[in-house]
């Protein structure tokens, strides 16, 4: 049982680990080239920069949620499970 918890920890946490890695060139490109982004998406899209803005920091601020909540809540949550059972062979 500790083997498929710490398996699941592990996918979790490497999952945590490549969004982060996602989300920090994306934050920072979007710091620094925001106005091309803004420029691009009133080309291609017919968006207003204003609401190009809006739907960026909408999408950072989601990406933020999702990585804390759906990863490193239960990284956190299965890694303190794991230290709290026994191991195989060891008496309570």
């Amino acid at each position: 049982m500790i083997e498929n918890l710490t398996l699941i920890r592990n996918i979790l946490f490497k999952w945590f680990i490549i969004g982060i890695a996602y989300y920090l060139p994306v934050v920072l490109i979007y710091i620094f080239c925001k106005e091309f982004y803004a420029d691009m998406m009133e080309m291609f899209f017919a968006i207003n920069p204003e609401d190009s803005f809006e739907i960026m920091v909408s999408f950072i601020a989601m990406l933020k949620i999702s990585l804390i909540l759906l990863g490193l809540f239960p990284v956190i949550a299965l890694h303190w499970t794991i230290k709290t059972l026994p191991r195989e062979g060891e008496g309570k």
